[in-house]
């Protein structure tokens, strides 16, 4: 999770300076501005859609456990039933699945329809 982090920390800054030498000054801050909007706006979709994936695997897989609260004084003792355990397995492996559908979707989106070159415009 550190690594990953960290890549795309390091990765947010190169993506906008990129961005922003693909226009002229007068258009840098709309750039900018959409670039952020376009990250939260994914950001977003993404938590939604994978946390929906979650609850659905863990609720087909837990759907006789009980309520929430008798699950979660479950998790918080060593004697956690091995079901509950696999369910919640089962969830994080389907919701890292579908992370790793939706990284090659947008690889071969990426692949198809940028552009070989970016124009980079002088300075003013």
């Amino acid at each position: 999770m550190l690594l990953l982090g960290g890549a795309l920390g390091l990765f947010q800054l190169p993506l906008i300076v990129g961005v922003q030498s693909t226009v002229g000054w007068s258009e840098r801050g709309t750039t900018t501005a959409s670039v952020l909007f376009c990250r939260q706006s994914g950001q977003t979709i993404g938590a939604a859609l994978f946390g929906a994936v979650a609850n659905g695997v863990l609720a087909s897989r837990l759907g006789g456990a009980g309520d929430l609260d008798s699950v979660t004084r479950a998790l918080g003792t060593t004697a956690a039933p091995e079901a509950t355990r696999r369910a919640i397995a089962d969830a994080v492996h389907s919701v890292y699945f579908g992370a790793a559908g939706a990284a090659a979707l947008a690889f071969v989106v990426l692949l198809v329809l940028a552009p070989r070159r970016f124009p980079v415009l002088d300075s003013p």
